[in-house]
């Protein structure tokens, strides 16, 4: 069994959001808010 409180990632994880979850949107200050490293519009 792994003990998940040891696990410690270093690596970024690049994820693609839409609808409410976007910079300015209803749930990005509930969700996103402070884990965000960088964002960037799509083209």
């Amino acid at each position: 069994m792994i003990n998940k409180s040891n696990i410690k990632f270093s690596e970024e994880l690049r994820v693609f959001v839409y609808g409410t979850l976007k910079p300015g949107e209803a749930n990005y200050q509930k969700y996103c808010a402070g884990k965000v490293v960088e964002a960037k519009r799509a083209n």
